[in-house]
């Protein structure tokens, strides 16, 4: 079975898998597109048509022989809308996908939101997300108070920064990530940076919208990893020194914390996971404003069926880069 990724002129993307005689294409057209898109293709046609191309004009621009199949099949089956084919990846290791990365590819989340470890992930969320919001009953979250700092903010603060560490932790172990010796720490944290794309998202509070857009991971810097986090510096100051720093355990800071949770959750199982009631039983405090911009050579790519995505195993992201 050969497998491609694909990429249309209107950024849609795409797989293809074809087999002996047959093949199957799917093409992810609108955010709800679910196994029903997924096309089986006659093989035949395409040879039929390369012997005869004029009986069938065919609007593909592509010179290259794999992205004019895969338009020619883009263009039979999806005949609404058929922009070319820009860009088409062999794909060596279909159904497998990294452990904790989730770039939307299709079926991906409906494979792994019932594990237990997302539903302890996303439960504890949800116990800061509450605590949260209790705080926002005696300080309002209004851009006044983001300096407004206590004891009860310290708390959460420091209790949603081990989360965040007990993420970024998890997302190195389960993907194979060893030091010689000594803790993880900032430093290795980093390394979700790109992997994530982390600094790419950006949320906003979906009952206080006025408070702006919260993006912790923006300025996130491999070589000073720790300083380049205000929200987590802030942390572990704290943490050190309550008494000296207590001024640092401000709403601002605890908001971005606890936005990081939400952030490295949907990057590591998908937008999907706070989509309720259509998606999922969980929901979010936030609501995610921008989201990375993958490219077809980072995405993972599921086998198709006749009326399924299937994955079939995880692999290792650290088993092939030398750390």
């Amino acid at each position: 079975m050969d497998s491609y990724i694909f990429k249309n002129s209107d950024n849609e993307i795409g797989y293809y898998q074809k087999y002996s005689d047959y093949g199957y294409i799917y093409l992810k057209k609108h955010i709800f597109s679910g196994s029903s898109d997924i096309r089986k293709v006659d093989l035949s046609t395409w040879t039929s048509f390369l012997q005869n191309p004029s009986s069938q004009p065919l609007p593909v621009i592509s010179k290259d022989p794999i992205c004019r199949e895969i338009g020619y099949y883009s263009w039979y089956n999806y005949i609404n809308n058929c922009p070319d084919i820009v860009e088409a990846v062999k794909i060596s290791d279909t159904g497998l996908f990294f452990c904790r990365t989730n770039r939307n590819e299709p079926g991906l989340y409906e494979f792994t939101y019932s594990e237990n470890n997302v539903t302890d992930e996303v439960r504890a969320y949800n116990n800061i997300t509450s605590y949260l919001l209790n705080i926002f009953d005696f300080i309002e979250p209004d851009y006044k108070n983001l300096s407004a700092f206590g004891n009860k903010i310290r708390e959460l603060l420091i209790l949603s920064c081990t989360e965040v560490e007990y993420l970024l932790s998890s997302f190195l172990k389960d993907n194979n990530f060893k030091i010689e010796k000594g803790f993880l720490t900032m430093k290795h944290y980093v390394k979700a940076l790109s992997l994530l794309k982390l600094n790419q998202y950006e949320v906003k509070l979906i009952l206080f919208p006025s408070l702006g857009k919260f993006s912790p991971f923006k300025v996130w810097d491999e070589l000073e990893p720790s300083k380049t986090l205000p929200w987590y510096a802030s942390y572990n100051a704290i943490k050190h020194n309550r008494g000296d720093n207590k001024g640092l355990a401000t709403l601002a800071n605890l908001i971005n914390a606890v936005a990081a949770i939400h952030i490295l959750i949907e990057s590591q199982y998908g937008a999907f996971i706070f989509d309720k009631p259509l998606h999922s039983n969980y929901e979010s405090v936030f609501i995610t404003n921008e989201n990375p911009t993958w490219e077809i050579q980072d995405m993972q790519a599921p086998l198709l069926k006749d009326d399924a995505f299937e994955w079939t195993g995880r692999k290792k992201i650290f088993d092939n880069i030398t750390q």
